[in-house]
């Protein structure tokens, strides 16, 4: 069952030691912006285009954070923890 995505800066961006622009996408991504940078290809143009509505080059890290803030859902806090990036659940990212 969802419940509310409340959580701290660190979670969203991690802790900050790094750029956002050089944080690498990783299997095991440690915040929510690490995670949407890791996406796969695949997954990343379903999301443009089914939740977005544009084409996958149109669509920005930014863009998909302001829509899981919006969403402002997860299945469970318990690590991994599974973040809505649209209200259904259709798409998620998994943050460790």
């Amino acid at each position: 069952m969802p419940c509310p995505l409340s959580v701290a800066r660190d979670f969203l961006f991690g802790d900050e030691s790094i750029p956002l622009d050089d944080i690498p996408p990783t299997l095991r991504p440690t915040s929510v912006y690490q995670a949407l940078k890791s996406i796969e290809p695949e997954d990343w143009d379903d999301l443009a285009r089914e939740i977005f509505g544009v084409e996958p080059d149109s669509l920005s890290v930014e863009t998909v954070l302001a829509k899981v803030l919006l969403t402002n859902l997860c299945r469970s806090l318990d690590s991994p923890v599974e973040v809505y990036v649209d209200p259904d659940g259709f798409h998620t990212i998994l943050v460790y």
